[in-house]
């Protein structure tokens, strides 16, 4: 699966004609995965991945997307600014990703650069879901998977509080 992610990662990046410096698409589970919002623009590629349903984080997916078999959640109007409420999201949104692991799907969260917003859902999704013990091993394991990730400090409050958790961004 991961040489199909670079493939897929090698054929977005030369599509756009930019250098990128992240990539566009990381496999943090089985099932889960993060990315930028311009992947949502090759649907094929994410068909080849088996995702069958996206959270579109202040973001709208491309028409691709929007207009294929996708099942969408989308949260719109959310920016990536400290004073922004992602945390009122966050209990809709985990159970729309609960509810497509119950059924078997594949999800892609996303963002425009998969850095801030759509990795703040994703870290929340791996702690409510039970798959980390803590709110600290979810971001480490996101941060692990996908390095240059960097929710904004009020994503980063809102998650410590909704989790009542403590929760250190800085790497060691």
């Amino acid at each position: 699966m991961d040489s199909v992610i670079q493939q897929i990662n090698q054929s977005i990046i030369k599509h756009s004609g930019q250098v990128d410096l992240v990539d566009p698409i990381s496999r943090i589970t089985d099932q889960l995965f993060l990315g930028q919002g311009r992947v949502t623009a090759h649907r094929h590629a994410l068909t080849q991945l088996g995702i069958t349903h996206i959270v579109s984080v202040g973001r709208s997916p491309h028409s691709p997307v929007k207009h294929g078999s996708f099942i969408l959640y989308e949260i719109p109007r959310v920016e990536d600014l400290n004073t922004n409420r992602l945390d009122l999201h966050f209990p809709a949104v985990f159970q729309f990703m609960r509810e497509a692991l119950k059924c078997g799907g594949s999800i892609f969260v996303h963002c425009e650069m998969g850095l801030s917003r759509g990795a703040t859902v994703m870290i929340g999704f791996l702690r409510a879901n039970g798959d980390s013990p803590s709110l600290q091993i979810s971001y480490e394991t996101v941060k692990r998977i996908r390095p240059w990730i960097a929710p904004n400090a009020g994503f980063q409050d809102q998650l410590r509080h909704f989790f009542c958790e403590p929760l250190i961004t800085e790497m060691k």
